[in-house]
């Protein structure tokens, strides 16, 4: 297992996906938002996860670069938000949202993407997707984002 510390934080990297240890079941932080990053590329979960980790009202609890691994994971933690690209690997990104819906009712995902595809945008919203974010967006927007979301607003970024 290879560990890097972020922080006072220490996350393991686990096979093809991360789950910060001691926040399972009961032992979680507080008060925070609990997070989760699904992405096809590991630079931008890695960064995602650095930017977050420097806001006190947010936990990341794990990173996914794949659809199944995803729902797997989100089912386990039971995070408030996770972050999704329209390109996480092995399902489409549809079937991402509804699986967790189904697995994990109290997650809301907020789709992070390079994607200007208005359909397929608004189809990730009509099926449970709770806001947009384009990937240029900024760090502070993406963290007004997560606190919208959780909040039970709906988010969509207009550009």
């Amino acid at each position: 297992m290879n560990e890097a510390a972020l922080g006072n934080l220490v996350y393991a990297k686990l096979d093809s996906s991360s789950v910060l240890p001691g926040l399972e079941g009961e032992q979680r932080a507080a008060g925070r938002i609990r997070v989760m990053v699904a992405h096809d590329h590991t630079l931008v979960r890695e960064g995602i996860r650095l930017v977050l980790g420097k806001d006190n009202a947010i936990t990341v609890v794990g990173e996914n670069e794949h659809g199944v691994g995803t729902v797997d994971l989100v089912a386990k933690h039971q995070p408030d938000i996770v972050i999704l690209d329209t390109t996480v690997s092995g399902m489409h990104v549809i079937e991402v949202i509804l699986s967790i819906k189904q697995r994990s009712p109290g997650t809301r995902p907020l789709l992070l993407t390079a994607t200007r595809n208005v359909a397929l945008i608004f189809n990730a919203l009509k099926a449970g997707a709770k806001g947009y974010l384009s990937s240029d967006a900024s760090v502070s927007d993406l963290v007004k984002a997560i606190q919208a979301v959780k909040d039970g607003e709906l988010w969509v970024e207009r550009k």
